[in-house]
């Protein structure tokens, strides 16, 4: 039982890191066009561009991500017992992050991405921190 969950949790943040990446993106993008303070943050968008690397670093090696591996692991361990594996979300979830395709066509369009998130953090990176006087 605790094998389902754990690979549920883990379907769930391989979600949420998916969504971080792209929707961070969406974000940077119209935040610089309506100058949000937001993704001129140095964590946010520090986060979001280390993000990107791992994930094409992971991309060109040929290597799964970590957190499908761990996924994988954790429902060999899980007894099958419904029509899908896991919980109702996190089956949803596992099939909108996995599609069907060849790990190496998936690396190009990655290096492009990555690219202009780069190119992005260079141009309009983020702002450094105001220090406050000491008082």
């Amino acid at each position: 039982m605790w094998y389902g969950i754990l690979a549920d949790v883990s379907a769930l943040l391989h979600g949420l890191v998916v969504l971080y990446i792209a929707g961070g993106f969406l974000t940077i993008l119209a935040g610089l066009w309506r100058r949000w303070a937001l993704v001129r943050s140095f964590w946010f968008r520090f986060s979001h561009l280390l993000l990107c690397g791992i994930v094409l670093v992971l991309e060109l090696a040929n290597q799964p991500c970590p957190l499908t591996t761990l996924e994988q692991w954790l429902r060999e361990q899980a007894t099958a017992g419904s029509a899908y594996q896991g919980a109702f979300i996190a089956h949803y979830v596992h099939q909108a992050i996995h599609v069907p395709a060849q790990p190496q066509s998936l690396a190009w369009p990655m290096c492009a991405f990555a690219a202009v998130v780069a190119w992005l953090y260079i141009r309009h990176g983020p702002l450094p921190e105001e220090v406050e006087p000491a008082s």
